[in-house]
């Protein structure tokens, strides 16, 4: 066991590791976040070794967040960046035991995620208006992230190349680097082609650029534009809460349960490592299943 880590470079360490492990910038970010909050307590505490963390460390860490008004959501997620950096720690060897382990785990009850109906949805998809080059882009875009399940960013991501309209599929790129292929519904095929043919050159311009999804200043659709766009096409609709864009990846997964689709195809189209994520959605439609059987007052 090495001796003397320092707390500030064993967290760099760990975020370069995260950074070139494939993670997204996002993860990165947030534990970075973490990790600088947990490095300035340390330091107020007067811990500058890696060896001097203990349990009681951590748990006046939890206190200190608890003190700060946070939601217990929110402080356990400050906890997962020491967390992560302690258990790396110990595979290399650098701390004799990880601490964290001996924390107690606030367990929040499961709630169930939710989910726009598919009236809701397809009211939403009818928002954009198709007389405008970004309406069509809109609508195809809608289409896209309902159709696909895909993540907001692996979207915009994504790059006319990307494309195969003959296969019907498209080419994503998810959390870790890992490319998957979606299919492509006919509807979502057909608004793809108008915005193909009739929007995205409008929306270029004289600028150059592989993405599929253009901006108004001939640029990669940003993440940002794209979720207000969705918000305010909700509102239109009259649907509140609003949709956010990851609320159309859980109306595909549960929409697809419903009919009856094979949650491992389901696992596959969304990118999911294990269907452990996936098991929200099941809970979700087993709930509406018994929901109907007790309406249909069947034995009575």
């Amino acid at each position: 066991m090495r001796e003397n880590t320092d707390v500030v470079s064993a967290a760099g360490s760990f975020i370069q590791d995260l950074a070139a492990s494939g993670a997204s910038p996002k993860t990165v970010e947030l534990r970075r976040f973490g990790l600088d909050r947990f490095c300035r307590h340390c330091a107020a505490g007067g811990i500058g070794q890696v060896q001097d963390i203990t349990l009681t460390v951590l748990e006046a860490y939890r206190s200190d967040l608890r003190r700060q008004k946070l939601a217990d959501a929110t402080v356990e997620q400050y906890l997962r960046a020491p967390r992560l950096l302690l258990d790396r720690l110990e595979r290399h060897g650098e701390i004799f035991e990880n601490p964290a382990r001996r924390m107690a785990l606030h367990r929040r009850p499961m709630r169930l995620p939710r989910v726009p109906t598919e009236i809701q949805v397809r009211t939403l998809l009818e928002q954009p208006p198709v007389d405008s080059p970004t309406g069509r882009r809109d609508r195809a875009l809608l289409e896209f992230l309902y159709g696909t399940g895909a993540r907001v960013s692996e979207a915009l991501g994504t790059d006319v190349a990307d494309l195969d309209p003959v296969a019907g599929t498209v080419r994503l790129l998810g959390k870790g680097r890992r490319e998957r292929m979606c299919p492509l519904g006919v509807e979502c095929l057909r608004r793809l082609e108008c915005y193909l043919r009739d929007a995205r050159p409008a929306l270029l311009g004289a600028c150059d650029s592989p993405a599929l999804w253009i901006g108004v200043r001939g640029e990669r659709l940003h993440v940002q534009a794209a979720e207000v766009r969705l918000r305010a096409y909700s509102l239109q609709a009259g649907i509140r809460p609003a949709i956010a864009p990851h609320g159309l990846r859980r109306a595909m997964a549960t929409h697809m349960l419903q009919h009856g689709a094979d949650p491992l195809a389901i696992q596959a189209i969304l990118g999911h490592a294990s269907l452990t994520h996936l098991s929200r959605y099941l809970r979700l439609t087993i709930t509406d299943i018994r929901r109907m059987h007790r309406e249909s007052r069947l034995g009575e």
